[in-house]
């Protein structure tokens, strides 16, 4: 009987959690299709002299601090504290209004000051009114006027403010991303549903346009957000009134002594009555009178003779150009060159950020391209999107890219090739007597060690080198568990200490992970940032088994107890490192056969330089660590144990990676933990 009223639970659950997603969804489903709006004569059409003074009026009130307004239009904080909630931390100057200052023609612009009496900070707000318009912009720009860095900078809204429209109707429009209703007009009542409003994927149109229209009983306004990147804006009705805020979606930084930060342009255009139409026209007509640029041809003639993965060479477009006119019939004004014009791997956007010509297409530059098209009357166009920049990568991160769904595996090859040209070099100079039979008996250990590392650089795709080098060193721990399990081994005092300070460490930067420390699970997803985050302590297990069998099973002192064939105590070291380097190659052979038959596009060599070099630093790596335990092992223990403290510089400086503070604590926690533990292994 229980099961039974379970089960009606459960159906009824399901069944309302459908109709909350419905009607969730429901106004997002009103396309232009749907939306009828009344008729508007050319002279309702024309901005009035009432809404002319509506936004002067809120301009003089808000922006130029005549009057009585309750905050600041816009907001960011200083140090976590917001400026319209410590605004007597600031001195506030209003400049004289200008008409030569404007950003765009026919408007009087007005410079506002702020400077931060404890930090240096000086923020200036461009305002300017364009009157015959009813319509107002303004920018905000932060500079660090002191001789040391700033307090941090957060939540920097270019807009925070709230305006007097009642029973507000919202229409705003779909962006593109390649849908059937791309650009649709829709609608909502902002009474019942607050909006956010964001952009994807680095692009400022791929969800939504940046322009709203906020429609009351009694009048509105069109308000828009200049931004080129990822932007975000919050509106939402509260009573009688309408609150917008927008910014740049995330930003939380420092300014060094002299740096500067802008906030997105925010524009207001005020009108009238409650036909969304006049709206509409009202902001129209400031893009038309006021935005739209002077003395632009009617027409312009752009010709492409590249997409997003071409392979034209600079030979093969100038001879392209040889044609313009006679092939196209008509003059050209423009030779566009698309992305891909730059060094990538199997993508386009594979190499977005570098930004430097793919040397073998184009070995003279792009300026032989653009100077031979300027001979044809014509300019050039160059494709560049720098919202989808990528942060530049070393060594393993510089090869294990997240939009490369195989660069991990692609590693993984070249480190077997260049493991399998190692082995081989081995085998034609040492004479060590080496039995093909030794893979198979090393096999175990081989496979820890390679899946280990296949495991690493799949987590390296999504997870900063900072974080994911250090949990990785603590294999150290495991193995100090693995030997006391199972071998009954003792360790002193200070091995458990070590342990326990890593087990804290750890712990640390798992908590902080997961509980919004970084904007990880935002980026990647849930599944796929937890997964990430997994795979450093998946290596870490398969790395500590495979060193466990080694000592205990294999790199044995007595030679009688090693289960190699035709092996010496002087060579065992060498032939457990050519059989693992020919296990690798042998891996590697596998992997390429599987990638080939998935059709993977591997493309020329010179395009997996990254990789290459990768695989050469782990092949020299594994070879000098075997060795460098065969020495003193008090010396080479704590050297080979802090390489994760290297690794930690190189990601600051080289990769950029900057983490939280937080995060940073529990780092140096597991950095003495590794340190302590080797040292207690040699006393």
């Amino acid at each position: 009987m229980s099961e039974f009223i379970m089960a009606i639970v459960m159906f009824f659950s399901s069944l309302f959690g459908g109709f909350v997603s419905f009607f969730e969804r429901l106004p997002e489903n009103k396309y232009n299709q749907d939306i009828v709006f009344e008729s508007i004569t050319a002279e309702e059409t024309k901005v009035s002299e009432a809404e002319k003074q509506l936004c002067r009026e809120w301009f003089n009130r808000n922006i130029l601090l005549k009057g009585e307004a309750e905050k600041l239009p816009y907001d960011f904080k200083v140090g976590g504290k917001p400026v319209n909630k410590n605004i007597a931390d600031w001195d506030i100057s209003v400049g004289n209004e200008s008409e030569t200052g404007a950003v765009y023609k026919g408007g009087k612009t007005t410079y506002i000051t702020l400077t931060h009496k404890l930090s240096g900070l000086k923020a200036t707000v461009e305002a300017t009114v364009y009157e015959d318009f009813a319509t107002c912009d303004w920018t905000v720009y932060i500079e660090n006027t002191a001789e040391e860095n700033s307090p941090v900078i957060s939540d920097f809204y270019a807009v925070n403010t709230a305006l007097n429209i009642e029973k507000a109707q919202i229409y705003y429009s779909k962006g593109s991303y390649d849908e059937p209703y791309d650009f649709a007009l829709m609608q909502n009542s902002l009474s019942l549903i607050p909006k956010t409003f964001t952009s994807y994927d680095g692009r400022s149109t791929d969800n939504y346009l940046p322009y709203f229209n906020i429609s009351g009983e009694n009048g509105g306004a069109v308000f828009a957000v200049g931004w080129t990147g990822l932007w975000q804006a919050d509106i939402a009705q509260s009573g009688k009134t309408v609150s917008i805020k927008a910014k740049q979606e995330s930003f939380k930084a420092y300014l060094l002594p002299g740096e500067e930060i802008r906030s997105p342009l925010v524009s207001l255009s005020f009108y009238n009555g409650a036909n969304p139409l006049k709206g509409f026209n009202v902001f129209r007509s400031w893009i038309s009178g006021c935005v739209y640029p002077e003395n632009i041809p009617d027409t312009l003639t752009m010709l492409e003779f590249s997409g997003p993965a071409h392979t034209q060479t600079a030979a093969e477009l100038m001879a392209a150009a040889d044609g313009f006119g006679e092939k196209t019939y008509a003059p050209v004004d423009y030779f566009w060159m698309d992305a891909g014009w730059y060094q990538y791997d199997e993508g386009w956007h594979d190499g977005v950020g570098s930004w430097v010509a793919n040397p073998n297409r184009f070995p003279n530059g792009i300026i032989e391209v653009s100077e031979y098209a300027a001979s044809k009357g014509c300019g050039l166009v160059l494709w560049f999107e720098p919202e989808r920049v990528r942060p530049e990568s070393l060594f393993y991160k510089k090869g294990a890219q997240p939009d490369e769904k195989y660069s991990h595996l692609k590693i993984c090859v070249w480190v077997g090739v260049v493991m399998g040209i190692h082995a081989i070099y081995t085998l034609l100079t040492q004479d060590i007597g080496y039995n093909p039979v030794n893979i198979l008996i090393y096999l175990p250990v081989s496979l820890f060690y390679i899946f280990s590392m296949t495991f690493s650089y799949f987590g390296m795709r999504f997870l900063e080198e900072s974080i994911s080098d250090p949990i990785e060193n603590t294999a150290g721990v495991i193995c100090v568990l693995l030997f006391a399990i199972f071998m009954g081994d003792e360790f002193s005092a200070l091995t458990w200490i070590a342990v326990g300070i890593i087990t804290v460490g750890v712990v640390g930067v798992s908590y902080l992970e997961n509980h919004g420390e970084t904007p990880r699970k935002k980026n990647l997803g849930k599944k796929l940032a937890i997964i990430s985050f997994c795979m450093p302590f998946l290596y870490a297990l398969l790395d500590a088994f495979g060193t466990f069998l080694d000592d205990a099973f294999f790199l044995v002192e007595d030679i009688a107890n090693a289960p190699f064939v035709d092996v010496s105590e002087e060579t065992m070291e060498a032939v457990a490192n050519t059989s693992y380097e020919l296990t690798f190659a042998l891996f590697a052979l596998g992997l390429f056969i599987f990638m080939k038959a998935k059709k993977v596009t591997f493309g020329p060599v010179k395009q997996h330089k990254d990789k290459i070099l990768a695989a050469v630093f782990e092949t020299a790596g594994q070879f000098t660590y075997v060795y460098a335990l065969g020495g003193v092992d008090a010396v080479a223990a704590p050297i080979l144990s802090s390489v994760c403290v290297v690794s930690l510089l190189l990601s600051r400086i080289f990769l950029k990676e900057k983490l939280s503070w937080k995060t940073y604590a529990f780092i140096a926690v597991v950095i003495v933990g590794i340190l302590l533990l080797a040292v207690a292994e040699e006393l």
